[in-house]
């Protein structure tokens, strides 16, 4: 007995997230500007470069 599975929608889902993620990071790695993420509860998970150099002046 053989089973198969296609996961092409799974695949191109997959791969459609990474390029998006990359187009985000890109963006948010080069822009001039503060910005952050944070959850629900207040925690930071991600912060621009210049965030970055700021909180590393204080």
């Amino acid at each position: 007995m053989v089973v198969a599975t296609d996961v092409t929608t799974h695949v191109e889902a997959r791969l459609q997230l990474e390029a998006a993620e990359q187009r985000f990071r890109m963006i948010s790695d080069n822009i001039a500007q503060l910005a952050w993420m944070a959850n629900a509860e207040g925690s930071i998970f991600g912060i621009t470069n210049v965030g970055l150099i700021l909180l590393a002046q204080h």
